[in-house]
């Protein structure tokens, strides 16, 4: 599907993709604003209101009002339907800025609140999640804290660096070697039959929605989880690594810095981590 056929939803209207927001938006200008990306599952999405609550915390940490999102969840059932993607899986990002002013000097009278749709490929993800992804470490280029900001370079950055050196996807670590989380993901470790992940305390990385779930699912499936500072050099005899991210669900790692990582007792845990999420989502749609 083309950009340009989508419709998406700008401050209480339905346009086309290509319509215009002002350019003296603080969310263009200066990065002032948060997003949150959704995976909705044949047209439901999949715990919104976690992902409504984690917005709300953070614009009001920004001191964004967030009176716009009042209904929502209606927006968003007209917008998916609109596009014509009620019937398949898709991406819902809603994007909050701070709003519209000429320069730093006047604050925004209002905010701006804009929602997006688009398809998912869902071959490719699951593809992902049944052969694994190549990771690298980004040593020493720290978190990008707790919210989920417009201001999104070091993710961008990162990323590009991780393509460029042949993974998909990259890891943060502080300058010390303490893991933080990927570039758009969070990352969980399986040692000894249990499930550790960097904790939120500090607010070095994302709380993230599928980060929560899989907690709970552990908890479910009796697994042990701990929230505890990890050092790079964990990951490489871990058992088994994977990260999360509401679009992915849960992948494996296969290799990190180009070496293979991980086992088949890894592979188990984490495939069963995977089969309990699929019923978690179920349960909930």
């Amino acid at each position: 599907m083309h950009t340009e056929k989508l419709r998406v939803y700008v401050n209480g209207r339905i346009v086309p993709a290509g319509s215009a927001i002002s350019v003296f938006d603080w969310g263009f200008n200066y990065g002032y604003g948060l997003f949150e990306t959704i995976r909705a599952y044949s047209g439901v999405p999949a715990f919104l209101e976690d992902h409504l609550e984690r917005l709300r915390s953070s614009a009001r940490a920004l001191q964004i009002a967030t009176d716009g999102l009042e209904g929502i969840e209606r927006e968003i059932e007209k917008l998916i339907r609109l596009n014509g993607l009620e019937g398949t899986d898709s991406r819902v990002k809603i994007v909050l800025t701070k709003g519209v002013s000429m320069d730093v000097t006047s604050l925004p009278e209002k905010p701006t609140l804009i929602i997006t749709v688009a398809p998912v490929d869902v071959e490719k993800i699951e593809r992902l999640k049944r052969d694994g992804i190549s990771a690298v470490l980004l040593d020493g280029w720290g978190g990008c804290g707790r919210h989920k900001t417009l201001n999104h370079l070091k993710n961008i950055m990162g990323r590009m660096e991780a393509l460029k050196r042949g993974g998909r996807e990259g890891i943060f670590t502080t300058k010390r070697g303490t893991v933080l989380e990927g570039t758009a993901s969070n990352l969980f470790v399986v040692e000894a039959g249990c499930l550790k992940t960097p904790p939120l305390k500090g607010g070095h990385i994302l709380p993230g929605v599928t980060r929560k779930k899989i907690l709970e699912v552990a908890e479910e499936l009796g697994i042990h989880t701990i929230e505890c500072r990890l050092k790079r050099e964990e990951l490489f005899k871990a058992e088994g690594l994977f990260l999360t991210n509401s679009v992915l669900e849960v992948v494996p790692v296969k290799s990190l810095d180009g070496k293979r990582v991980g086992s088949l007792t890894g592979r188990k845990i984490i495939r069963n981590l995977q089969k309990a999420f699929s019923k978690l989502i179920l349960r909930g749609r």
